[in-house]
């Protein structure tokens, strides 16, 4: 039996928050909005923001317990710090020069890594 990966869920407290994050900040692209939730594309993989969380994500550190998470490559992390910089984006983990990633948190305090390798 073989598996892939299909469709990522982000359970998200605020859609429009959400997704101006997700289409605004990473570029994500808007394909259809359906039942409350929106699905997006990023990379030819879905992301479906899906507004029914009641709290945000705990603030503890990163790899401190068990979650799922997903990586952003890119091909220049610096400028891609300076994109979330801008935008004033969360970060759990700062970009530091030679570092091969960093992390960020989406306006739920889900955490994202971002990596060198687009």
């Amino acid at each position: 039996m073989e598996f892939s990966v299909g469709e990522i869920n982000i359970i998200c407290t605020a859609l429009d928050r959400s997704l101006r994050f997700y289409r605004d900040v990473i570029g994500c692209n808007f394909v259809e909005e359906e039942a409350g939730a929106v699905r997006l594309e990023l990379g030819g993989r879905h992301l479906l923001l899906l507004p029914f969380a009641k709290t945000v994500a705990m603030a503890d550190a990163y790899c401190s317990r068990a979650e799922i998470t997903f990586d952003l490559l890119v091909e220049d992390l610096a400028r891609a710090a300076g994109n979330f910089e801008a935008h004033g984006v969360e970060f759990e983990k700062v970009w530091e020069e030679g570092a091969p990633s960093f992390v960020i948190r989406d306006p739920d305090g889900l955490r994202i890594e971002v990596v060198s390798g687009a």
